[in-house]
């Protein structure tokens, strides 16, 4: 017979809002999890921030057993997937706390825990990318560039409707138009002109 274990989603969110990770926890009952995930108020509050916890069902995996899916960073706006460095499958054995995460960003590794934020990774190489500000707070940021090639020409309300916008052009002569939400592009077209390296985007 396989015993099982309830199992419990979580987004862990640290203290300073600046960064979360999430994943999952297998709770045969010995660490209380359950009660947690049925409170109307189930948060887990340890010194460096907090786990939200919620009901995922049932798994093979032993109890104590935690898992981290991926580490979102608020100030680059990435998502990175985890390097499972301990045993190729899981981050920690003995419930929330527990666990250590790794992932991998431009060819470096980064470590983290529930008390030790990972260092803000460095963006690829030669990319464009942008931030929004609310006065002096970072709000949020995204890559709009597809790599070192691509140069912004400018920016602007090109639709009219009170929208950022930005035109930029690569080597090759071609241009782009993203639409940003914030700092979220909602959307980008590529004109797939040959125009030649020689004609260069001013302004529109």
């Amino acid at each position: 017979m396989i015993s099982t274990s309830r199992l419990y989603g979580f987004v862990f969110t640290y203290s300073d809002g600046a960064a979360y990770y999430s994943g999952s926890v297998a709770d045969d009952g010995t660490y209380g999890y359950a009660a947690t995930a049925a409170s109307v108020s189930p948060y887990l509050s340890v010194s460096g921030g907090n786990y939200y916890i919620f009901n995922e069902g049932s798994t093979a995996e032993a109890s104590g057993t935690v898992i981290i899916n991926y580490y979102r960073n608020g100030g680059t706006a990435s998502t990175s997937p985890i390097d499972h460095r301990a045993n190729g499958v899981s981050d920690g054995n003995a419930g929330l706390g527990s666990e250590t995460g790794y992932f991998t960003s431009d060819g470096t590794l980064f470590k983290f825990t529930n008390t030790e934020e990972a260092t803000d990774p460095p963006l690829p190489g030669g990319v464009v990318a942008v931030w929004a500000m609310d006065g002096t707070a970072l709000a949020g940021g995204a890559i709009v560039g597809d790599g070192p090639s691509w140069h912004v020409a400018e920016t602007g309300d090109y639709a009219g409707n009170e929208t950022s916008g930005i035109q930029s052009q690569n080597n090759a002569g071609q241009t782009a138009y993203w639409v940003m939400g914030g700092a979220t592009p909602t959307f980008r077209t590529v004109i797939d002109v040959d125009a030649g390296v020689s004609w260069h985007l001013q302004a529109s």
